[in-house]
């Protein structure tokens, strides 16, 4: 009698099983959830769902955010920097989950002058750049103004990161 060979598993079984479940969380999410991906099994990206919207984001904005993520961390461990570091993870959050902005090139361009912002604030008060700094704000500040709901998260949030900064 013939000898039957084991039958091949289809490879991408387990990972389609994992995506459906993945739908299926994201399908009873409720706005206001909070949800951590982890993505590539070393990265780890946290979204605060502000909305029922769930958006895409792209690789780099994703990579941005990661880059964000660690600058605000150590931020919040430094007393005087609380406070902007709060006020910028605000931001990161609402600028993620905004469906107000124009474009995806919008999006982007936040959430890099945040990064940049957080860059400058990681800095000593001696050694920050103000010539980088305030197109950075004006740059956030502009972006912000004409996406609805980003306009009162700016108004909110925006003293706390000009007054960091001396502005």
């Amino acid at each position: 009698m013939p000898r039957r060979r084991p039958r091949r598993q289809n490879p991408y079984r387990e990972i389609n099983r994992k995506l459906d479940k993945l739908i299926q969380l994201f399908e009873r999410l409720q706005p206001g959830d909070y949800v951590q991906l982890v993505i590539a099994m070393s990265k780890t990206t946290n979204l605060n769902i502000a909305d029922s919207t769930i958006g895409n984001l792209a690789i780099d904005s994703q990579q941005t955010i990661g880059s964000i993520d660690q600058k605000i961390g150590a931020l919040r461990s430094e007393g005087a920097a609380r406070s902007v570091a709060a006020a910028l993870a605000t931001l990161t959050e609402a600028v993620t989950a905004s469906p107000d902005l124009a474009t995806p090139a919008d999006r982007e361009d936040l959430l890099e002058g945040i990064d940049a912002l957080l860059e400058q604030a990681g800095q000593p008060a001696t050694a920050r750049k103000r010539g980088r700094v305030k197109p950075l704000i004006d740059s956030i500040a502009n972006l912000c103004s004409s996406a609805g709901g980003l306009a009162a998260v700016w108004q909110e949030v925006g003293p706390a990161i000009t007054g960091f900064f001396g502005f």
